[in-house]
């Protein structure tokens, strides 16, 4: 079975939450959210409300740089290149890996969240 990575950001982090839980009954179970925050010019993810059991938090004891983040998560390194240039800074991020005939119901229930999927054009890692 091959896997497919998405990764989203939502200006509402509730709606990440929800969005993250949701994308279970899709089959997407390994699902992941951080904050995008800028700090002196480096992207950090940073782990959201940890009390939050829908998804695993980006590093449970804080933060990690966006660039490891993605790459750890599977994407590829031209993706993250542009990523680092087009998320928000404040807003949620969500990275999900799940199956890849379960990729457009993924896609149907973070826009239903309104979140902005970015579409990636490679894969590397796990």
């Amino acid at each position: 079975m091959s896997e497919e990575v998405v990764v989203a950001a939502f200006a509402r982090r509730h709606a990440a939450v929800a969005a993250a839980a949701d994308l279970r009954g899709t089959g997407f179970m390994q699902v992941w959210l951080g904050a995008c925050v800028d700090e002196g010019g480096v992207e950090r993810l940073q782990a959201l409300d940890p009390m939050e059991r829908a998804a695993r938090w980006i590093r449970a004891a804080g933060d990690e740089n966006m660039r490891d983040a993605l790459l750890a998560r599977g994407v590829s390194e031209r993706d993250v290149t542009r990523l680092e240039r087009v998320i928000p800074e404040g807003d949620a991020v969500l990275i999900a890996r799940g199956p890849a005939s379960a990729a457009n119901a993924a896609a149907e229930v973070i826009t239903a969240h309104g979140g902005m999927l970015y579409e990636l054009t490679g894969r590397s890692g796990p």
